[in-house]
């Protein structure tokens, strides 16, 4: 999704600047492309190229309105095509996907116009950084839960929330904006996963089902099986969603201090790929005994033990462990609802500011220590530096 802009009286310094040419649809396959044409004498350049099938020129048609007309490209051939001109800017609405809109700018660039990333195109005609950021972010969220924390940010509760601590702050009400601060911190650890996946990997002895746990939950093959054990030797990774949450779950190679060439280059990377995990699923084989199963990981990741292969067990397991079997589905559900547990244990309620931008973070966190500091000038500063709201004007 990208949302068309919003232009302001408070931030048009691109709008009178040169011309320029901006795609505001993704690139690929697509029934309707959106370019949008602004700067210096934006019109009269698409009046060049631009044949409204009323026969008037664009520069007579009403603002806000579509016509539609035909567009005359340098081959000679030209397009049909929509075009609705508003108060700073121009539209033009053509067919989709790469040879058309790409024939479009082409020829306005070569009439002198600058191309124009739209990304830097919306920064730059809305006011709200948070909502340009938050249209950004709804391109690359991955599941529809993700995409409406990242709604309600467009639609203001961020914002909301960040002025009421500005506010708190030069009010002297330190405690209370210090405590939204921290809420807000506590919330980012969410908000920066709803453009980026969840890293949970799977670990464990060579040869205890992980590669088959790891088709359960994608519902497809993506590792293979085998019964021997070192038969992975990469990390192989895959996408999916759980709970409405993305994750990126990976297969590693069997943890096995006596592996030796290939499968012991496996062991190193698996070990490394532990490192960057936000979850960590040790596997063991629930057919084996307790005796024999131990933990191979160290670190203050967060994990999960799975004894994989519960069809098979014959004895005690641990009561706290989680119970399944690839082969047959059993524990499966029990085992997406505790990596959800784990990862999102508590999921933002509707309406409720979520920091999803680094930017944000790093924000609150300098406004956070100079509170601790005392400097309330500088605290409030940054914040409003950041959420773009201009200085309380002194007396």
């Amino acid at each position: 999704m990208k949302a068309t802009a919003r232009s302001t009286k408070q931030d048009r310094s691109i709008l009178n600047k040169q011309a320029f040419v901006s795609l505001l649809t993704p690139a690929g396959r697509g029934a309707v492309a959106t370019v949008v044409v602004g700067g210096q004498d934006c019109v009269a350049r698409v009046a060049a190229r631009f044949d409204a099938a009323c026969g008037r020129p664009l520069d007579e048609l009403a603002v806000d309105r579509v016509y539609f007309g035909r567009w005359r490209s340098g081959d000679g051939l030209g397009e049909e095509v929509v075009v609705c001109r508003r108060s700073d800017w121009v539209e033009i609405h053509g067919h989709g996907g790469h040879a058309a809109p790409a024939s479009i700018i082409q020829s306005l660039v070569e009439d002198g116009c600058h191309e124009l990333a739209w990304p830097r195109f919306l920064s730059q005609t809305t006011s709200d950084p948070f909502a340009a950021e938050a249209c950004l972010a709804l391109t690359q969220a991955r599941t529809e839960r993700t995409a409406a924390i990242l709604m309600d940010q467009w639609r203001g509760v961020l914002r909301e929330q960040w002025e009421g601590i500005i506010r708190r702050i030069e009010s002297g009400s330190v405690p209370i904006a210090r405590e939204s601060i921290e809420s807000l911190l506590q919330r980012s650890r969410i908000g920066l996963h709803l453009t980026q996946p969840y890293r949970v990997v799977l670990c464990g002895p060579p040869n205890v089902g992980k590669s088959t746990l790891i088709n359960a939950l994608l519902g497809y093959q993506r590792s293979i099986v085998y019964d021997q054990p070192g038969t992975t030797r990469d990390v192989l990774t895959a996408h999916t969603a759980l709970e409405g949450w993305p994750i990126e779950l990976s297969d590693t190679a069997g943890l096995n201090d006596y592996a030796v060439g290939v499968e012991a280059r496996g062991v190193e990377q698996s070990r490394r790929h532990l490192d960057k995990a936000d979850l960590i699923l040790f596997v063991v084989d629930a057919s084996r005994p307790s005796a024999e199963i131990t933990p191979i990981i160290g670190g203050c990741q967060q994990t999960l033990t799975v004894y994989n292969k519960i069809d098979m067990s014959t004895g005690a397991v641990d009561a706290e462990a989680i119970l399944t079997s690839a082969r047959t589905g059993e524990g499966l559900d029990h085992l997406v609802t505790a990596i959800i547990a784990s990862l999102v244990p508590c999921p933002p309620a509707p309406r409720q500011a979520v920091p999803f931008a680094d930017r944000q973070v790093a924000a609150l966190r300098a406004s956070r220590n100079e509170l601790i500091d005392g400097r309330l000038q500088e605290a409030a500063a940054i914040l409003r530096a950041a959420a773009g709201v201009a200085p309380t004007p002194t007396a």
